[in-house]
């Protein structure tokens, strides 16, 4: 058993029981050969990395070549030759302004070219024109241009107490002031007095306290036609610094009507029914104002 043990135990038989035929310089041999083409693998892989690097580095600045050469081009010939030569301007019926004044409001005058047409800034101009409440421009490539414009709508017309007389002041339902009544429809528009302005211009606004009833107005004009088409005169009256109430004088009637600050269908309704009742009695003639600014209506007869 000692002996069969010691037999495994030497280098020269171990050699023997693993390849009895293979020599010990035959050995190493075989093993230099086998480092040198994996040496020889590795040379030949990281030359082909090298190989496909470069072509993607010739590639990469050929087509960085390309795309400079294509945008000198560019720059140079083809640019300068794109020209707006059709202009389509969309606007509302009733504008006033024409085609000429409108490029002229948007900076856009001449010979146009199309890279060098600045959208927003013409889009900024006009939205500056009191008369247009909104301006959209754009390009459609190659030669076009696109001019959009909506017009402010008039809701009423105030007065400006000149040295020549009175100048109106038409406005809308933000309360911008946007034409000093050149408008045809003054006699369609209901009247708002009791208003100081510091100068008669296109672009003023009316004081801030009043837009909320400026807009109940607006929205009695959109619900009921009808309705605010009987309004003649709307009269601010100021209580105090912050405070303010309405007189409202209704067309074909003589009285006046005391109302607040707010003003609906309903309410003009309720107005209507109540002249309509007084006109049939004897009181009528003698009335001067109703005062609906509570639930119960007051009356107030005129002094002899």
């Amino acid at each position: 058993m000692s002996s069969f043990m010691q037999d495994f135990s030497t280098p020269t038989d171990e050699r023997r029981i693993f390849n009895s035929k293979v020599t010990e310089r035959e050995y190493f041999e075989q093993s230099w050969k086998r480092d040198a083409n994996i040496a020889r693998d590795d040379e030949r892989a990281e030359e082909e990395r090298r190989i496909r690097l470069n072509r993607f580095f010739k590639i990469t600045i050929f087509i960085l070549l390309g795309v400079l050469v294509i945008q000198i081009g560019f720059n140079f010939i083809i640019e300068p030759r794109l020209m707006i030569n059709s202009i389509k301007i969309q606007v509302e019926e009733g504008m006033p302004l024409s085609n000429e004044t409108i490029m002229r409001l948007a900076g856009l005058e001449g010979n146009l070219k199309y890279f060098d047409v600045d959208t927003e800034k013409a889009e900024t101009l006009l939205s500056r024109v009191p008369l247009i409440v909104d301006a959209k421009v754009s390009k459609v490539f190659p030669n076009t241009l696109k001019i959009e414009l909506v017009r402010r709508k008039p809701l009423g017309v105030s007065f400006f107490e000149g040295e020549y007389g009175d100048v109106p002041l038409v406005f809308d339902r933000e309360g911008v002031v946007f034409d000093t009544g050149t408008s045809n429809l003054l006699s369609d528009l209901p009247v708002i007095s009791g208003i100081k302005f510091p100068e008669p211009v296109p672009g003023i606004r009316l004081p801030d306290a009043l837009i909320v009833f400026i807009q109940d107005l607006e929205q009695l004009k959109i619900d009921s036609p009808l309705l605010f088409g009987l309004i003649s005169e709307l009269k601010f009256v100021k209580k105090n610094t912050n405070d303010y109430e309405v007189l409202l004088y209704p067309r074909e009637y003589r009285t006046r009507v005391r109302i607040g600050t707010r003003i609906d269908a309903d309410l003009m309704k309720n107005i209507l029914l109540v002249l309509d009742v007084i006109g049939d009695e004897e009181i009528a003639p003698k009335l001067e104002e109703l005062d609906f600014r509570s639930n119960k209506i007051v009356y107030r007869i005129r002094e002899e």
